[in-house]
């Protein structure tokens, strides 16, 4: 084989590799856009004057299309089924957020409640010490559905009680506590214990960076799409040549 053969090869597969890109650009494009339209419909539903919800929504559809919802409920906190959400900063102080169990009155459901945060203490194996109340309470709060970040393997739990895990799994919870938890978490909306701070953004990322986001993969991919041709023309235009040469 030539070199210039194998030149020429090797620019045929870039050539590909850069046109298998276009597609994907495109589909990050378009999947901020799908992000930026999620995230307006949770603001329309976070400052909606429709009425409290007393009670959990059956999920016939998509759990986060709930996202955002007040909720007001009555039941009981299970004890003994305390998780502390680890590595939660809030004004450049590390900490944690409280989340634990709600069994709802007059209802077979199970719900997570995120009563907050708290500082972490230096001692790293030194967990808060938080007393929630006992008996029949009335919680409130907003409906949000977890999203699962990347970890590097899977989760340990330890023996007993309380936990501290990484990320909301709602399922390696249900496991864990043998109930089975409704798909969304409540995050609080006031105070349940002493010392938890509540209040938290309605999204983590408002829909104009979204779109902007989207404008730059789609940007980027024009601007692909463009080199292509050029690069495309010049591939054929030399083609051309060499078989003109060769036919001469």
């Amino acid at each position: 084989m030539s070199k210039e053969h194998s030149w020429g090869w090797r620019k045929r597969l870039v050539f590909g590799l850069l046109l298998m890109l276009v597609p994907v650009m495109s589909g990050l494009g378009f999947w901020q856009l799908e992000r930026a339209e999620q995230k307006r419909k949770i603001l329309q539903r976070w400052e909606a004057t429709e009425s409290v919800l007393s009670s959990l929504p059956a999920h016939r559809t998509a759990a986060s299309e709930y996202d955002g919802r007040a909720v007001e409920l009555h039941g009981m906190l299970l004890q003994q089924r305390v998780l502390f959400l680890d590595n939660r900063i809030r004004q450049g102080q590390a900490g944690y957020e409280v989340l634990v169990i709600l069994d709802v009155k007059a209802s077979p459901q199970y719900v997570l409640l995120n009563l907050g945060w708290l500082p972490a203490d230096r001692d790293r194996n030194v967990l808060p010490d938080v007393t929630l109340p006992a008996g029949d309470i009335k919680i409130a709060g907003r409906l949000v559905t977890p999203l699962r970040g990347f970890t590097l393997g899977t989760a340990s739990w330890q023996a007993g009680w309380p936990q501290r895990i990484q990320q909301i799994d709602l399922a390696a919870i249900s496991a864990a506590s043998d109930v089975a938890l409704y798909p969304q978490v409540i995050r609080m909306s006031e105070p349940l214990v002493p010392d938890v701070q509540v209040g938290w953004a309605p999204v983590n990322m408002p829909p104009e960076r979204h779109i902007g986001y989207a404008f730059q993969w789609f940007m980027m991919s024009i601007a692909l799409v463009v080199c292509l041709v050029v690069f495309g023309w010049r591939l054929w235009r030399k083609d051309l040549h060499t078989v003109k040469v060769t036919t001469e």
